[in-house]
């Protein structure tokens, strides 16, 4: 089982070893220029267990890959194409083979509170990331053309869902 927690350290355990406490357990954050990296939304992948991935806190281009049967562990970047210029972060949902799907959360109006995402997946072996496209419209009432992007989840049992 992969997590992190909300002082952003994610960590492996492995249930089969039934853990008592998070001690027996396996840290995932590295050190990144004397500063502990704090990370978010790790997630392994389906067909092996021994690579995980991450997005570092901050980091809104790309994300990273843990290989843990490497010793020492192997930590590889992956750079994102087709951000939006105020994305907030990336949250990987699925990783199976060379197949990774995310959203790309961003913020709309850099004046904005208010987060929104479109749904992305990334080829390993291309290094290429395909996105969705917005959803445009006229307003009715203001006769201004709106966008969007909240177009639901890009996995359904198993099948993928590609713009």
């Amino acid at each position: 089982m992969a997590f992190y927690l909300d002082n952003f350290k994610g960590y492996i355990c492995d249930l089969d070893k039934t853990p008592k406490s998070l001690d027996e357990c396996r840290l995932i954050n590295r050190t990144v220029d004397g500063a502990d990296e704090k990370i978010r939304h790790l997630i392994i992948d389906k067909n092996n267990k021994d690579i995980l991935y991450f997005n570092p806190l901050g980091m809104t281009d790309g994300f990273m890959r843990v290989d843990t049967s490497k010793t020492p562990w192997e930590y590889t970047k992956f750079e994102m194409q087709d951000n939006e210029p105020n994305t907030y972060s990336l949250a990987m949902t699925q990783i199976k083979d060379s197949f990774v799907t995310y959203l790309n959360i961003y913020l709309p109006d850099e004046t904005m509170d208010s987060r929104t995402g479109k749904v992305c997946f990334y080829r390993l072996d291309k290094k290429k990331s395909y996105c969705s496209k917005p959803i445009t419209w006229i307003d009715a009432e203001t006769g201004k053309e709106e966008s969007k992007y909240d177009q639901s989840h890009a996995e359904f049992w198993g099948h993928y869902l590609a713009w």
